[in-house]
């Protein structure tokens, strides 16, 4: 009977104690998430359909990031979510897709830099996310000549 008693006390501490499972190293996760919003500067309002991309800093010790870009497409509440290897990146914002979609505002990198060799590098984690990488876009201006034909 005290061997079953205890048996009974052993099972239902844990029920209660929380179990945590361990990831061996050679199994530790090689991922990290980078995620913010997009807005415009103006208004605040959302700007849905940005694309982000995420390249990787020259010099990663990961060959898997070299040249390799990471892209994700904003949601209608200007959201995104890139998972990505853990590296450092620079985050650009770019509101025509490649030039594949017009759009009024301007390219710009992660806090406010206008060109890659100005970006500031965010360094992906694998134990918590990278979150609050926004964008807060402004008006663009294009020049443009006039077409002379062919």
């Amino acid at each position: 009977m005290r061997r079953l008693s205890a048996l009974l006390v052993a099972v239902l501490l844990g029920a209660v104690t929380p179990i945590t499972a361990t990831t061996p190293a050679s199994g530790a996760a090689t991922t990290g998430l980078i995620a913010g919003s997009v807005d415009d500067r103006a208004s605040g309002a959302p700007v849905a359909g940005v694309c982000v991309y995420a390249y990787a800093a020259p010099g990663q010790r990961d060959a898997s990031t070299t040249g390799v870009v990471y892209r994700a497409i904003t949601e209608g509440d200007g959201s995104y979510e890139l998972v990505v290897p853990i590296a450092n990146y620079a985050v650009e914002f770019d509101p025509s897709c490649g030039g594949t979609v017009s759009s009024p505002c301007a390219l710009q990198y992660y806090f406010g830099q206008l060109d890659l060799d100005d970006a500031n590098y965010v360094q992906t984690s694998a134990v918590s996310p990278i979150t609050g990488i926004d964008a807060h876009l402004g008006v663009g201006y294009s020049i443009s000549r006039p077409s002379r034909g062919c």
